[in-house]
């Protein structure tokens, strides 16, 4: 689930609980930590980090909410609800960072979905908490309810960037008045459409389209749009757009190129290809360059790995004919090209979208882009 969850608990009753809940969810592979009043614990537990806090309750909220964001966080609070929304509310930014909070009852019997039930990951949380101590999970999203696609979840789940975020609102309530939303997709339609009917939503309400070229938007038609392609919406219509990150971006460089000189070479191949840069995936290049500062800079920038091509790989590439080798890349660097092939191996079920380009004004840096066809 890729979650970090803090369980606190302030009652003897509340620190039993936690402890039974914490061994719950290190079962589920969710790294947990709890934390008790001193009279109460530690929570005696050698699969799980375990804390006492003799800080005021809410200063200790604060640096657990407060924390740099690695991973997502979760918060469990062993308490009364009212308690907790009073001690949660300070710390609150937007739904976009906020982190998953669910409150449980002393006796075990409720684990309620409080705070980021979807983007934060609260429903899905609760639903492990409640399976961990016995407990009835307590959701009261919308969508949830109804069985209706939520469309944040679907990009929490997937791992899309959602754009803007506040599209979120106005396509999700179309769909919840009963209004047709419009999800054109890039990625395979019935493979979408397999996945969302696998997961139990009902589709009722949902047009689902392939994204082809030329493609026009009506006006004020809620419509959702999975792609990485740089889309021309109209000013104000109630659209959404989910980002999968299924491009590579092959680099190829002199040695000693700068971060800022490769991430402008990559920024404008991407604008030349029409492509958003959330939807890179990884930066790829040939195994001798991977460890190039300028590289490394740049995919810490844009938040992605590098991945290494073998030389021995880019030649199998080349006897497949995959792309166009080069005699002067040959003679330079022992193989018939870098950004090509590497943008081509760096992926599953790949094509190029962009071939080998050189951005006017940075020197030593060439780029291409390939995108993956493989969906989800």
């Amino acid at each position: 689930m890729g979650f970090t969850v803090s369980v606190i608990a302030i009652t003897k009753g509340g620190s039993r609980l936690a402890a039974k809940l914490a061994s719950g969810l290190a079962r589920h592979s969710i790294d947990v930590e709890v934390y008790t009043p001193p009279r109460f614990g530690p929570v005696q537990d050698p699969s799980v980090a375990c804390h006492t806090f003799e800080e005021p309750l809410r200063d200790l909220v604060g640096r657990l909410t407060g924390r740099p964001r690695t991973k997502q966080r979760g918060l469990v609070f062993i308490m009364a609800t009212g308690a907790v929304v009073r001690l949660m509310a300070p710390f609150l930014v937007d739904k976009a960072t906020d982190p998953a909070v669910v409150v449980v009852d002393e006796t075990g019997r409720w684990a309620i979905s409080l705070l980021s039930g979807h983007l934060g990951g609260a429903n899905e949380l609760a639903y492990i908490v409640a399976q961990s101590i016995g407990a009835q999970a307590v959701i009261t999203t919308a969508s949830d309810v109804r069985g209706l696609l939520a469309f944040d979840v679907l990009a929490r789940q997937q791992g899309w960037t959602i754009e803007p975020l506040e599209g979120i609102r106005t396509v999700q309530a179309a769909l919840l008045n009963g209004e047709t939303v419009s999800v054109y997709s890039e990625l395979d339609v019935n493979r979408l459409r397999c996945l969302l009917e696998h997961q139990g939503y009902d589709l009722n309400g949902l047009d689902l389209f392939p994204l082809g070229k030329g493609l026009t938007m009506a006006p004020n038609c809620p419509s959702v749009f999975i792609t990485s392609r740089i889309m021309n919406t109209p000013p104000g219509s109630p659209a959404l757009l989910l980002r999968p990150r299924n491009l590579v971006v092959g680099v190829g460089c002199r040695r000693g190129v700068s971060q800022d000189g490769i991430l402008q070479a990559i920024n404008t191949a991407l604008e030349v290809a029409g492509r958003s840069v959330s939807g890179v995936k990884a930066l790829a290049t040939v195994d001798f360059r991977a460890e190039e500062p300028g590289i490394k800079g740049a995919a810490e920038m844009l938040g992605v790995p590098v991945k290494a091509a073998s030389r021995q790989a880019i030649d199998e590439a080349e006897r497949e004919g995959r792309f166009k080798a080069s005699a002067v890349v040959r003679h330079k660097v022992g193989v018939g090209g870098v950004s090509e092939p590497s943008a081509l191996l760096g992926g599953e079920q790949t094509r190029l979208i962009l071939p080998k380009t050189v951005v006017p004004g940075v020197r030593g840096v060439t780029v291409a882009i390939a995108i993956e066809e493989g969906g989800f």
